[in-house]
């Protein structure tokens, strides 16, 4: 063979081996690009939703506190009506026990016991500052002394 021909061999291996090494390459770098691509979107996504999820903690969190504050309202509402109650209950068992009558009242009430009485006395709504009955049909007077006092008249219609 002639050394011309060998020579051009060799070369066209030579480029043949460069071109192959630079179309490698280009493959690599589009394969890069692309995993570059595709990371950049996967983390936009993420941002998102983690932003989501921000906002999410924070509205539970809004619904928490505001769910604290309505059971701390509704605990001091139910301390005060218990109260109320203790206070209304102590002051019918003062009235009872300044009553000497109280005790024939209770005994010839429908023939209920002592405790459905007090159970329902409790329930009456005492002290109104509008001059209207209560519940038991009570008119509301001030004595003398400054202090609501109570007074059943029997046989009137309500007036409410």
């Amino acid at each position: 063979m002639d050394t011309g021909v060998i020579i051009a061999i060799v070369v066209g291996a030579i480029l043949l081996i460069a071109l192959i090494a630079v179309l490698a390459k280009m493959g690599r770098d589009r394969k890069l690009e692309s995993r570059r691509h595709e990371a950049h979107e996967i983390r936009q996504e993420a941002q998102i939703r983690g932003s989501q999820a921000d906002r999410h903690h924070a509205e539970a969190e809004e619904r928490a506190a505001r769910a604290r504050k309505e059971q701390a309202l509704a605990d001091e509402q139910k301390a005060k009506a218990e109260h109320h109650s203790r206070y209304a209950e102590e002051r019918h068992d003062h009235a009872n026990a300044l009553d000497p009558d109280a005790d024939a009242d209770r005994a010839g009430r429908d023939g209920r016991s002592d405790t459905a009485l007090r159970d329902d006395e409790r329930h009456e709504t005492v002290g109104r500052d509008d001059g209207r009955r209560d519940t038991a049909g009570h008119d509301d007077t001030a004595s003398r002394d400054g202090h609501r006092d109570t007074e059943v008249r029997r046989g009137e219609p309500d007036r409410r």
